[in-house]
């Protein structure tokens, strides 16, 4: 019996010692795994931020060229401004030819009826 105690202890010893074994090498291919597993998170992490990088950098150009064309808005608008300025000060000459105009159509009119009158005595005489 204690033969049979002793190689039923062996054998447990055995069983436990191969078992640890056997769970070492687990732990092994578990630490492998997870390094694996940190490294792929890690490289998309990075991935992540360059291309998060390269976006704020397109925000920044996209900022620029807002800021640019707002200043070519404002520049176009005072480019406007002055164009109407100068197409109302045009206008209001346009209105003082046509005033002197309609003046001298009046005037050319009496003259007509002045020479016309004067035409008419002489032949009467």
């Amino acid at each position: 019996m204690k033969k049979i105690l002793k190689v039923g202890t062996v054998l447990g010893l055995s069983a436990v010692l191969f078992a640890s074994c056997a769970t070492k090498g687990d732990l092994e291919n578990l630490r492998t795994e997870l390094d694996q597993k940190i490294e792929e998170k890690f490289t998309s992490l990075q991935g992540k931020l360059e291309r998060t990088s390269n976006t704020a950098s397109g925000i920044g150009n996209v900022k620029s060229i807002a800021e640019e064309a707002k200043a070519g808005v404002q520049e176009v608008k005072s480019e406007l401004s002055a164009l109407k300025g100068k197409v109302d000060e045009n206008s209001q000459k346009i209105d003082t030819v046509n005033a002197k105009i309609d003046s001298l159509k009046v005037d050319i009119e009496n003259l007509t009826k002045q020479v016309d009158n004067l035409v008419g005595r002489r032949v009467r005489k």
